[in-house]
């Protein structure tokens, strides 16, 4: 059989491929860390909220107060800015995903036409063989035709 004329494109395509889907796991890997980190900041939230009840029971002065509602404010933005860092990490890993997938069609469409090169190439050399076959049954019918003539 003949070397597959693309054999090194292909390669590439599987190396990219690979590459690619380690960045992906990458991506996948940054965005649980982020939706961890906002876990975190939810759980600080509520914590903050029930201390903040706790406290209303009792009497307080006013700065504690404002201390406390200062607290949940800069809570309530931090998690909100981490919403926006999850739908970010999101959207990276959306894109990586579609890169990912492009690259999966780049490398079958070529093992297709490897495979095709290959299914040709068998085809050529049966046809070969069936005609060397022949050949060797004419030369066969040949000599005994000629055996039996003598």
């Amino acid at each position: 059989m003949g070397r597959f004329r693309y054999e090194s494109v292909l390669r590439y395509r599987k190396f990219e491929e690979e590459k690619l889907q380690q960045e992906l796991c990458e991506t996948k890997r940054e965005l649980e860390a982020e939706k961890t980190r906002l876990g975190r900041l939810e759980k600080q939230l509520q914590e903050a909220r029930h201390s903040f009840r706790l406290s209303i029971q009792k009497p307080v002065s006013s700065p504690v107060l404002l201390m406390h509602n200062r607290f949940l404010e800069q809570l309530g933005s931090k998690i909100a800015r981490q919403l926006e860092r999850i739908e970010e990490a999101q959207e990276r890993w959306r894109q990586k995903r579609a890169e990912v997938v492009e690259a999966q069609k780049n490398r079958k469409s070529l093992e297709k036409v490897k495979q095709n090169h290959r299914l040709a190439e068998r085809a050529v050399e049966n046809r070969l063989e069936g005609k060397f076959l022949d050949e060797i049954g004419v030369n066969r019918f040949i000599h005994r035709q000629l055996d039996e003539d003598n």
